[in-house]
């Protein structure tokens, strides 16, 4: 059986101490000073030696798993997908494990999921969840076991105490909202997905002059092809009313590649009758017909920040601060001018 390579054994060939070797490989060589020099020299005697660290001894010191548990609505959405993507690959840089659970928007099984990985005792938890405040519950267990919480691109709103790193939803509806409004639409409807899109759309329409009307925001969010083309057929056998509706702003992808497929199918033309624009980012977005316009999202970055954060967090290294990041607009060819 080959010998297990040991801490002892990279320190003799690092030509260091076995102190420093454990600092360096335990990632507290740059809060200590230890130069850059020497944490090259150790991780290449590291390397070269083929060592891993002993999982169950630096738990039984550091009173940590190694563990942090992911809460999502849906790996099958392509947001979720991303920033898992990100947290993982922020993950193997942090040398931690992921434990992955969905909950399908179900405010039960939310609960279950994060007392399943109470049970699991990770280090922290990620959740995007969109009630938070359903959960509350099982995330008081978990930060009175000392396991915080954080909501990464969820629904920070509903529960100000947990930290959190979330979209500017505000802003990204405004920047959507306003792009149309610059083309010279007037009836702009919107398929709403939150309060805050609601108000960034809104705030957009007051700053050009253009009264609200409620009749054209368009509930039923869609969490499916079938439901999203439900919708948009519901919104032209109804509220688009003949074309008096020159622009939607969808809110996410999914519901404006709809919208601009069943106009296709109906023989009205995208962008010249109506001007679709949606939020996401996704990458299907640049492959409709016409390609999508949208406000792409920092799916992958937040997942990454989230991770890194809550690691250097549970390290001590820094305070949690909230943060909302912002998204870009991605003028393609779903919006236009509207037709004289």
């Amino acid at each position: 059986m080959p010998q297990r390579v040991t801490l002892a054994m990279v320190a003799d060939k690092a030509g260091m101490s076995a102190a420093t070797v454990s600092l360096v490989l335990n990632n507290r060589a740059k809060e200590l000073g230890i130069s850059v020099e020497t944490q090259e020299r150790v991780r290449r005697a590291a390397a070269d030696l083929h060592y891993r660290c002993n999982p169950v001894a630096r738990g039984l010191r550091t009173k940590r798993t190694g563990m942090v548990g992911v809460v999502l609505p849906d790996l099958t959405l392509s947001f979720c997908a991303d920033m898992l993507q990100g947290m993982e690959d922020a993950a193997v840089e942090a040398g931690c494990g992921l434990l992955v659970r969905t909950c399908g928007r179900d405010p039960q099984r939310e609960e279950e999921c994060l007392d399943w990985l109470y049970a699991k005792h990770v280090d922290a938890v990620l959740l995007t969840s969109f009630m938070p405040a359903a959960s509350l519950p099982a995330i008081r267990r978990l930060n009175t076991a000392g396991v915080p919480v954080i909501l990464a691109a969820g629904d920070a709103k509903h529960e100000s105490t947990l930290p959190w790193i979330a979209i500017d939803d505000e802003a990204v509806a405004r920047m959507a909202t306003s792009h149309l409004i610059g083309l010279g639409h007037r009836r702009i409807a919107h398929f709403l997905v939150n309060e805050r899109r609601l108000a960034g759309y809104r705030q957009a329409l007051a700053d050009a002059g253009i009264e609200y009307a409620e009749k054209l925001v368009i509930g039923g969010f869609a969490d499916s092809l079938d439901a999203a083309l439900e919708n948009a057929a519901a919104f032209f056998d109804g509220p688009w009313e003949g074309g008096a509706i020159t622009a939607v702003y969808a809110g996410y992808d999914l519901q404006a590649a709809a919208l601009v497929g069943v106009a296709t199918r109906r023989g009205i033309p995208v962008p010249s009758a109506l001007s679709v624009v949606g939020t996401d980012g996704l990458p299907f977005a640049a492959m409709t017909s016409p390609p999508l316009t949208t406000v792409d999202l920092p799916k992958r970055a937040i997942g990454i920040e989230t991770l890194r954060r809550a690691m250097a967090w549970l390290d001590g290294q820094e305070s949690w601060q909230d943060r909302l990041c912002p998204g870009t607009l991605l003028v393609r060819g779903s919006s236009a001018a509207p037709r004289s």
